[in-house]
């Protein structure tokens, strides 16, 4: 494993990896085997990551989900997923980056909603309020180019791959910014 190009700063860079476990390369597609190894023969694993002094490997989150800052910052969506869907009220979300800010996605867990209001309905407005006080807590959290502008509510589940990984691109609008992720 091999972490390359990476950030002076974070050391955080593209995770490669090689050896007798790794594939050789796409059934008869030679065009996608190239774009899917380097030169010199490592697997790009498309995962952004740094490693610690121990030699540890942490992934931060996909090169295709990295939201560039406004001041050049690496955002990962996923850390920030992590946090919102721990919060109490929270059963998954997305977040991306929408007109220069971070949004997110959030499907509420209505049954936790409706035992906090003690079996009473669960009306826009407290969905609304929970929400608002979801991400004032998770932005606490957060360092400050990583806080979320905005949490939207997600009433039905999102949509899956087979592997049970979002389908983040029927749900957050086309990135922008090129290879590296979309800029806010």
């Amino acid at each position: 494993v091999r972490i390359d190009d990476p950030d002076p700063a974070t050391g955080v860079g593209e995770i490669l990896v090689r050896g007798p476990n790794v594939m050789r390369g796409y059934y008869q597609n030679p065009a996608d085997t190239a774009a899917a190894f380097t030169a010199d023969g490592w697997l790009i694993t498309g995962d952004r990551g740094c490693r610690d002094a121990a030699g540890y490997l942490f992934i931060k989150g996909r090169s295709k989900n990295v939201i560039i800052g406004p001041s050049g910052e690496n955002i990962y969506p996923e850390v920030i997923e992590e946090k919102l869907n721990a919060a109490p009220g929270v059963e998954e979300s997305i977040v991306y980056g929408q007109e220069g800010r971070l949004v997110a996605r959030v499907v509420p867990d209505y049954a936790h909603l409706q035992a906090a209001l003690g079996g009473a309905l669960v009306e826009p407005r407290h969905i609304a309020e929970h929400l608002e006080q979801v991400r004032l807590h998770v932005n606490r959290l957060l360092p400050a180019s990583s806080r979320l502008a905005r949490l939207i509510e997600q009433p039905e589940p999102f949509t899956k791959t087979a592997t049970n990984k979002i389908k983040r691109y029927l749900y957050a609008p086309p990135a922008e910014g090129g290879p590296e992720g979309a800029q806010i």
